[in-house]
């Protein structure tokens, strides 16, 4: 499936596992990294109508949160 991500047109594929886990392995052995929840919001936004973002649920990881310590050093 075709995703539009900030912008860029990007090739994706579902994973599917009762355990999230197992998906996800499945996803990064298959060459994939997983959307996070800002990333499916943004694509859901950009989506065509009848895409198989817009007639599916989905889970997610985690947000992931970057930023700095109070030293400076990244997280």
């Amino acid at each position: 499936m075709k995703v539009n991500l900030y912008g860029k047109v990007i090739e994706g594929e579902q994973f599917y596992n009762s355990y999230l886990a197992i998906a996800l392995k499945n996803s990064q052995s298959n060459g994939y990294k997983p959307l996070f929840m800002p990333g499916l919001i943004e694509a859901r936004i950009n989506a065509e109508e009848g895409s198989e973002l817009l007639k599916n649920w989905f889970s997610t990881p985690s947000i992931r949160a970057t930023g700095r310590t109070k030293k400076g050093n990244k997280v």
